[in-house]
């Protein structure tokens, strides 16, 4: 191991393990030559709101920056080619993010909790993903990814062609009154829509065949659903706590 102004990097210098929590700057360049950053790495930061990655960064792993919850600017390597499962949770002062044309996988929950993220950018030359009206797709539009909780619409349409609404896509959007589904949709995938408190009216069009766990859990506002004869599984708690 290597210690660099305080931050735990492995031997070589490839990696950044932990940078501690505590640390009191608000801005922090990551050093040229680094390719990862570690599971948690960054985690519960609470005085960081600025990181800057040199385009040697190629791995942002799990719930590396979750909790930074004052960061409010990030400028991603150029070469990023993964983000894992819940890297970006509860960045609660991020409002957007800029996806480079490098960038193959992005993991789910990436942006959980992020409550003032209003808009996803992806490079236009990105092969594997796109963003249209600020909402994450896959590049060939079959699955919506992340819908940014904080954009002001009270009513969004799912663009035709869409056939699954990955997990927790819209999890805790809150302005969200209505949303219509498209004829193609066939997968609501697990917390798709969980805590969205507001949400009075959703079509489940006939072309649903499952809706997972949790897809509905805590609507607190929606009255009533029907059911397509198309849907053969519906995972536990689906719609719990929607009184």
């Amino acid at each position: 191991y290597k210690s660099n102004d305080g931050v735990l990097f492995s031997y070589n210098c490839k990696e950044i393990l932990v940078y501690p929590g505590g640390k009191q700057d608000s801005s922090y360049t990551i050093p040229e030559g680094v390719i990862m950053l570690a599971s948690g790495a960054f985690h519960n930061t609470k005085a960081l709101n600025d990181v800057i990655m040199p385009n040697t960064v190629l791995i942002v792993n799990t719930y590396c920056f979750e909790g930074c919850a004052n960061l409010n600017h990030l400028e991603l390597s150029n070469n990023l080619i993964r983000i894992d499962d819940c890297a970006f949770c509860l960045c609660t002062s991020l409002t957007s993010v800029s996806l480079p044309q490098s960038l193959v996988f992005i993991g789910p929950y990436s942006f959980l909790g992020c409550s003032n993220l209003h808009t996803i950018v992806v490079d236009s030359n990105n092969e594997h993903y796109k963003s249209v009206d600020g909402v994450l797709f896959s590049s060939d539009m079959s699955s919506l990814i992340q819908y940014p909780i904080a954009n002001e619409r009270t009513t969004y349409e799912v663009p035709s062609g869409v056939t699954a609404i990955e997990s927790g896509s819209f999890r805790n959007c809150s302005n969200l009154i209505k949303i219509v589904l498209p004829s193609t949709l066939q997968f609501i995938r697990s917390f798709a829509f969980y805590e969205c408190t507001n949400l009075m009216i959703i079509n489940i069009p006939n072309s649903v065949e499952i809706i997972e766990m949790g897809a509905f859990g805590v609507c607190t506002n929606l009255i009533t659903i029907s059911i397509p004869s198309n849907v053969h599984l519906i995972g536990e708690l689906a719609f719990t706590q929607c009184v």
